[in-house]
C-alpha cells in the first residue's frame, strides 16, 4: 500500500553521547532516503506513585524538568540544521521512556526509529532496563539501535 504521508525517521535521544551518535547516523540515512525527522526526547514522570511532600516536590519541579527535556534536544536539533535534514522536535511524556517513543511511531508511521543504546550488562541492565530492548520488541517499525 503506497505511504500518504512523506518518509519519516523517528530519532529518540537522551542527551547521552550513544544517543548523539546515533542521532548522527540517523540524520544520515535520512539524507539518503530523501526523508524527514523527527527528533524526540521523553521525559518519563517520576511522581505518579509518589505521596504527600515527594509528589508536591516531584510537581513542583516539573516546569524544570520540562526545560531540560528542551535542553536536552539542542545538540540534536543543531546537528540535524547543519545535517540540513528537514526536522521537527519534540519533548514526549509518560511513564515509560520506550512505550513513548512507540506510541508516538504509532501516530507519525516513521519507516525507521534510531535509538542508542548505552551498552549496559549484567546487574546494571537488570536493574535500569533497557529501552532500547524494549523499543525493539514493541515498534511497529524497524529499529536501528547504534552503540
Amino acid at each position: 500500500m503506497p505511504r500518504k504521508t512523506p518518509d519519516v525517521i523517528l530519532i529518540a535521544v537522551d542527551g547521552s553521547k550513544a544517543s548523539l551518535q546515533a542521532a548522527r547516523q540517523g540524520f544520515q540515512i535520512a539524507k539518503a532516503m530523501g526523508a524527514s525527522v523527527e527528533i524526540v526526547n521523553v521525559l518519563v514522570y517520576g511522581g505518579s506513585g509518589a505521596k504527600g511532600a515527594a509528589a508536591t516536590y516531584w510537581y513542583s519541579a516539573l516546569p524544570k524538568l520540562r526545560e531540560d527535556a528542551r535542553s536536552t534536544l539542542s545538540q540534536a536539533v543543531r546537528d540535524a540544521e547543519s545535517a540540513k535534514v528537514p526536522f521537527e522536535a519534540k519533548v514526549l511524556e509518560g511513564h515509560d521512556a520506550a512505550v513513548a517513543i512507540v506510541q508516538e511511531a504509532e501516530e507519525v508511521h516513521p519507516r525507521l526509529i534510531v535509538v542508542g543504546s548505552h551498552g549496559r550488562t549484567g546487574i546494571q541492565r537488570v536493574l535500569l532496563g533497557s529501552v532500547a530492548e524494549k523499543v525493539v520488541r514493541l515498534a511497529p517499525c524497524p529499529v536501528l539501535v547504534v552503540r
